[in-house]
């Protein structure tokens, strides 16, 4: 299927696989439901981290003031990522309900440079972020392109950010740890 739509130059070759840990997923999902208690307001969460040929790794989040919605190249300047070797990877932006279509995603995506993915969250982000519930959407030859399901795991893809392998002789053990475990 990826081989049609590459035909087709919907998508472009070459762009790295965004890799996202499940801790900043659902820390996205948790800033992007924050907004929900202050005024309604589109809610963004910038991802930046190291672009590695093929890959690319998200390491840091931006919350942007969603009452001001900042330019992407602005964001780029914030001094969390300023004169650090971080790029900007993509964002996510909350969608009010269950509408995650491609204008809840254009919204968002002005002067987005090519290949930056958009994952447009629904319910803005209270039920966390599945990317089979989300709108997923890259940058390329100017247009937002949406991302089928199927070929999702070519653009991104949510992988552990922790590993507990310490071994636990009792229940109760178990127990403590999970309680005390920073998620």
């Amino acid at each position: 299927m990826r081989e049609n739509l590459l035909q087709l130059g919907a998508i472009r070759p070459g762009l790295p696989i965004v890799y996202l840990t499940d801790v900043l997923a659902r820390q996205t999902a948790e800033r992007l439901d924050s907004f929900v208690n202050r005024e309604p307001a589109e809610s963004l969460v910038y991802w930046f981290g190291f672009e590695l040929g093929s890959r690319a790794v998200v390491t840091t989040l931006i919350v942007a003031d969603a009452l001001v919605a900042p330019a992407p190249a602005d964001v780029a300047r914030a001094p969390a990522v300023a004169g650090t070797p971080l790029v900007m990877l993509g964002l996510a932006r909350s969608a009010p309900g269950s509408d995650v279509g491609r204008a809840a995603a254009g919204r968002a995506c002005s002067d987005l440079a090519p290949g930056l993915l958009v994952v447009v969250v629904p319910h803005a982000g209270r039920r966390g972020l599945a990317l089979r519930e989300c709108g997923v959407y890259r940058q390329n030859g100017g247009k937002l392109r949406q991302i089928l399901p199927a070929t999702l795991p070519a653009h991104i893809r949510i992988v552990p950010g922790h590993a507990d392998l310490r071994s636990a002789t009792t229940s109760t053990a178990r127990e403590e740890i999970r309680n005390i475990a920073v998620y």
